[in-house]
Parts: C-alpha cells; sequence; structure tokens
C-alpha cells in the first residue's frame, strides 16, 4: 500500500488527511502533468518521435508512482494523457483526465476509511 493511502485511511489527524486529500486530487495532477506531460513527453516525442515519446514519458509517470501492481494501469493512464495532450494540444486536458482520476480514487478511500466500501488491504 502506498504511503499516501496508508494515511488516508489510517491518520487519526484530520488536517492531514484533508491536506493529503487536496495533494492527490489537485498539486499531484498539476504538478505531475507539468513534468510529465508539459516536459518530458514533448521532450521524448522530439528526440524519438511520437509513440516514443507518449511511451517513454508514460512509463516513467509510472515507475515513478512506484507501486509496481499498479505499473501497467498508470502506464495506460499516462498513454491516455498523452494522447489528449498531443490531440488537444493543451496541457488542461491531461490535467483534467488526472484530476478525475486522482479524484475518483480519493472518494474511493475515502468511503473505505468510513466503511462505507470494504476494499482489500494490499492491491
Amino acid at each position: 500500500m502506498q504511503d499516501a493511502v496508508k494515511l488516508m485511511r489510517e491518520s487519526k489527524d484530520t488536517m492531514s488527511v484533508a491536506l493529503m486529500c487536496i495533494s492527490a486530487a489537485i498539486v499531484a495532477p498539476l504538478a505531475e502533468e507539468i513534468i510529465f506531460r508539459g516536459y518530458l513527453y514533448p521532450v521524448a516525442k522530439k528526440l524519438g518521435g511520437l509513440w516514443i515519446g507518449m511511451v517513454f514519458s508514460s512509463m516513467v509517470f509510472a515507475a515513478g508512482h512506484g507501486n509496481v501492481p499498479l505499473m501497467l494501469p498508470l502506464f495506460l493512464l499516462g498513454m491516455i494523457m498523452a494522447f489528449a495532450y498531443e490531440k488537444t494540444g493543451s496541457l488542461w486536458s491531461a490535467i483534467t483526465i488526472h484530476f478525475c482520476f486522482n479524484t475518483a480514487t480519493v472518494l474511493i478511500q475515502l468511503a473505505a476509511r468510513f466503511e462505507l466500501l470494504k476494499l482489500p488491504e494490499k492491491i
């Protein structure tokens, strides 16, 4: 289990949980998309072409989360966000997808925390 998920599920400090939720839902999508799609993807695309840029930036995105069981889904999410960025020409498209994904994840973790939803301890 990632540290952020563990904190959201188990922390007794309400402020820490709130800050983690804001960080995961808002700060992370902005910061990560500026890095992965705003910088890394265009550089890789320039050096290796469209597909190399998409695959490379998505692999680094997935690896950067440090969760081996979720590498494939995160890689696919990275590909979707790179595709959206490529098609729209706007980083906001990737940020919006990332925001929706992370917000859904946060809501699921909060539902599990308050026992509205039963989730396994390990994925």
